[in-house]
């Protein structure tokens, strides 16, 4: 009897199983039913564009597809379409898994006859929508076919630019161009192997077939002297350019000498009339190469071989758009040789500004700026307006050592040597600080005077007199051309 009742709970358990399968089975093999999810005008809403669509590109659906959603009542099984369009069409299928708004992969199909932008239409059971599709000109994804000229051997006509220095970081002036062949238009990428220290890497597209250069940009340090063969790859042709690195040079910097050359503007873009001078002592013949961190936008560079010891004189140069206005210091270091050049960004349209109990002045360098030296003492006299009628006056004496120079602090309440006095009015007011109104005392710092161009530039800020009252002067700068 106990036999018999477990062969029938046995077999009613098998019954339930194989029934449940089959409806889970059913279940599975059912179609889904739903509508594409679409905006007020019938677009297909979204429909976002992934991968590559080159004219004459083969598609690959794993990469170039779309993303669509669908608005699902019954989940199940999907067929989706689009129409064929420019050679291509789009094809979706799967398993929408539960109800409400499900994302599926819309799969590219075909090769793409025509760059250009293209409108399709997407059906799913009786719903419709459209999107488009921007398809790129030929080359703009697929890599390029060429050839290097002088393969296998020299690099025909390789032009190589740029200082090479022992110990010497490469810059954007080290580069590279070589002659090539392009017979299919496309993408390329170079990159050399590390030889020497130094490798050489490139990368852009072709527009177009036949004879064309490319240049490509040094990173790395030279390790040693002499003449490196730098070999270069693309695709099946190879050749190889030399590069000659020399010794490194050895000199001390004078930062007090140094002279800036060119205005130095707030959303201005440096030119080649922007450079920096600075004098050195060559103790060791070769060459250098020198480049600063980029600051404010701003990056000082600057390569050379000596042929000859003693004075000589390194010359940087600015790149670059300065996004702020100010005073900003750049570290120049070669060896255990190091500079700090300060380089003062002013706003466009505006010689000379302060800020005074949160208020800010500003104004243009009248003609009457002046620069002299006689009996052996130099005056600055810089004086200002602006469009509210307000000026400012303040008159640098140097009787140390007869000349305003780089680097030195001129004080207000300074009786002798390297003394200065301020003034700024308005129509309501009066500011001054000179060597009478020992109480307080302001402070001007010249960085930079450039003799040829006539120019200094320089910041100043401390407290001032208003009547008896302390007023308190910060941010002061000024840039002006003398007479």
């Amino acid at each position: 009897m106990l036999r018999f009742v477990k062969y029938i709970l046995t077999y009613t358990l098998a019954a339930f199983l194989i029934i449940a399968c089959n409806k889970e089975k059913s279940i599975e093999a059912g179609e889904s039913d739903g509508m594409l999810t679409v905006d007020d005008n019938g677009g297909c809403q979204p429909a976002l564009q992934k991968g590559p669509f080159e004219a004459g590109l083969l598609l690959d659906g794993n990469e170039s597809y779309l993303e669509l959603t669908a608005d699902i009542v019954l989940p199940g099984h999907y067929q989706i379409t689009s129409d064929t369009i420019n050679g291509m069409y789009f094809v979706a299928s799967g398993v929408f898994a539960e109800p409400g708004t499900n994302s599926f992969k819309l799969r590219a199909v075909g090769t793409p006859v025509a760059a250009g932008n293209f409108d399709f239409t997407v059906t799913y059971l009786t719903s419709t929508c459209t999107f488009s599709v921007q398809v790129e000109p030929e080359g703009t994804f697929s890599p390029s076919v060429f050839e290097l000229a002088g393969s296998p051997g020299t690099c025909s006509n390789a032009q190589v630019n740029g200082a090479y220095v022992v110990g010497g970081v490469l810059n954007s002036s080290n580069t590279v161009t070589l002659d090539i062949n392009v017979t299919k238009i496309g993408t390329w990428a170079i990159n050399t192997i590390v030889t020497g220290g130094m490798s050489f890497e490139g990368n852009g597209k072709f527009t177009s077939t036949g004879p064309q250069t490319i240049t490509l940009k040094g990173t790395g340090t030279p390790a040693s002297a002499g003449v490196i063969d730098i070999p270069v790859t693309a695709g099946t042709t190879s050749c190889a350019f030399k590069v000659t690195v020399v010794s490194r040079t050895d000199f001390t910097m004078d930062c007090n000498s140094v002279v800036l050359n060119g205005s130095y503007k707030k959303g201005v873009a440096m030119t080649i009339g922007n450079t920096i001078q600075i004098p050195v002592n060559v103790t060791t013949l070769g060459g250098y190469i020198i480049s600063s961190s980029t600051i404010n936008g701003v990056t000082l560079t600057g390569s050379g071989t000596f042929a000859s010891p003693g004075a000589n004189v390194i010359t940087l140069t600015a790149t670059g758009t300065p996004t702020e206005a100010g005073e900003f210091s750049y570290n120049i270091n070669w060896g255990s040789v190091s500079c700090t050049i300060k380089i003062l960004y002013t706003n466009t349209g505006f010689d000379w500004n302060f800020t005074e109990n949160s208020t800010v002045f500003s104004g243009t360098a009248k003609p009457t700026t002046t620069y002299a030296v006689s009996g052996g003492i130099a005056t600055f006299t810089f004086e200002g307006t602006n469009a509210a009628g307000e000026n400012i006056r303040f008159v640098i004496t140097d009787a140390n050592d007869g000349e305003v120079k780089n680097g030195e602090t001129y004080i207000t309440n300074a009786a002798t040597g390297n003394a200065v006095t301020f003034q700024f009015n308005s129509a309501a007011r009066v500011l001054t600080a000179n060597a009478t109104t020992t109480t307080v005392s302001m402070s001007f710092n010249i960085l930079n005077h450039n003799k040829t161009e006539k120019r200094i530039i320089g910041i100043f800020q401390g407290t001032c007199l208003e009547n008896t009252t302390s007023r308190t002067i910060s941010a002061g700068t000024f840039v002006c051309t003398y007479q």
